[in-house]
């Protein structure tokens, strides 16, 4: 007879050893104030748990969707955003399902004061709508929200 097993993932900042270096720490939270931010750190969270422990990826992305969904996400959005694997898509979908309100609070955040959750500020730069709106707009990647 077999026993069950539980891992439980405790996500820890690292911190950086080099000195006088701004530490993630120090910024406020940005995910209580923009809905792209939040997703930005759902992916995170997805990731730093895959790395802990492969064999978790279905429980890290089932995470993923709850998280999402008691955000008020649909399942079908929860669904296609955890689908995407590596960075630049993730945030040409987040950027396409969340509305304009939510894309210019992202784009408004002081990132010197607020943590950006994501690898960079590609989302700031002038021509990113338009990036993502040709990426949208390519038969692979035109699947809707629901």
């Amino acid at each position: 007879m077999t026993t069950p097993t539980v891992t439980i993932f405790a996500i820890i900042p690292q911190l950086n050893n080099i000195p006088n270096l701004p530490q993630p720490c120090v910024k406020q939270d940005s995910q209580g104030v923009s809905i792209f931010q939040a997703i930005g750190i759902s992916y995170s969270i997805l990731d730093r748990m895959i790395a802990l422990d492969v064999g978790c990826a279905n429980a890290a992305a089932e995470l993923f969707v709850n998280t999402l969904l008691k955000d008020g996400w649909s399942w079908d959005t929860a669904h296609l955003l955890v689908q995407e694997t590596d960075w630049k898509c993730r945030m040409y979908r987040a950027w396409h399902v969340i509305n304009a309100e939510n894309r210019a609070d992202a784009v408004a955040l002081n990132y010197e004061v607020y943590q950006n959750y994501w690898p960079n500020l590609d989302f700031c730069a002038y021509g990113f709508e338009a990036d993502v709106a040709c990426w949208i707009n390519d038969p692979l990647n035109s699947q809707s929200a629901r």
